[in-house]
């Protein structure tokens, strides 16, 4: 997210715009007074806004308001099957996935454990072994225990640190990726190049998508008709030595 925050500010800058970054909390109501505060001219949100919460940036003053849709194609299903694909062709029959135990991201993990789940129905193979995985060693070895004891031979993992988790999990019980369990992350945080073993996972171009998004508001500031496609934040695969 911060590597996708800065590409977005850049490219916002080439069209003189300033980007200033608000953590949005459980009390959306106070958005609008935010953003009145620093004269907000366009609000881009990484989540769906109510109408309420778009009438009253309206009225503070804003003049562009974008949201993702709540109908639109979810991305986390694209990544969910780019992860559980990937593992099926390389013929593992018992696939796992390492839920995150933030509740803040449990959505959007559901999301990409029913595309895993999906992928597995449509190759004939039983539903993904899913546990909650800690970031530590110890923590996710019991579900590195688990899984082996189900005969799970590769872990679909929420995001990168996940990932590594289970990799150190992996480690605390003699095992390694991918000779004992297979492992795939999300995000292609810079270390997971250098990862040992590298992890293969799920990459984004986020300076094409921070770009996108960027013109989209300039667009809009400018003519009054943002529209924001979905092509450049869609999901790829990196294939390294973890899977």
């Amino acid at each position: 997210m911060s590597v996708f925050i800065e590409e977005f500010g850049a490219s916002l800058s080439e069209s003189g715009l300033t980007l200033v970054t608000h953590l949005a909390g459980p009390d959306e109501g106070r958005l609008a007074d935010v953003c009145a505060t620093v004269h907000a001219s366009a609000v881009v949100s990484l989540s769906p806004l109510d109408q309420d919460t778009v009438q009253a940036f309206r009225e503070s003053g804003t003049r562009v308001v974008l949201a993702l849709e709540k109908d639109e194609p979810r991305l986390d299903a694209l990544i969910g099957r780019l992860q559980a694909e990937h593992l099926v062709r390389q013929g593992h029959r018992r696939l796992g996935y390492g839920l995150p135990t933030q509740e803040a991201v449990l959505t959007m993990a559901e999301h990409r454990v029913q595309a895993v789940a999906s992928v597995c129905a449509e190759n004939g193979l039983d539903s993904p072994v899913v546990l909650p995985t800690e970031l530590s060693g110890e923590g996710a070895a019991r579900a590195v225990l688990e899984w082996t004891q189900r005969s799970v031979t590769a872990v679909c993992a929420y995001n990168d640190e996940v990932a590594f988790a289970v990799l150190a999990g992996l480690r605390v019980h003699g095992l390694s990726a991918p000779e004992d369990v297979a492992v795939v992350g999300v995000d292609d945080v810079p270390v997971a190049a250098v990862a040992a073993p590298s992890l293969t996972t799920v990459a984004f171009d986020l300076k094409g998508a921070g770009h996108q998004l960027a013109s989209a508001v300039a667009t809009g500031l400018a003519e009054g008709d943002p529209r924001v496609g979905q092509s450049a934040a869609r999901p790829r695969l990196v294939r390294r030595q973890s899977a």
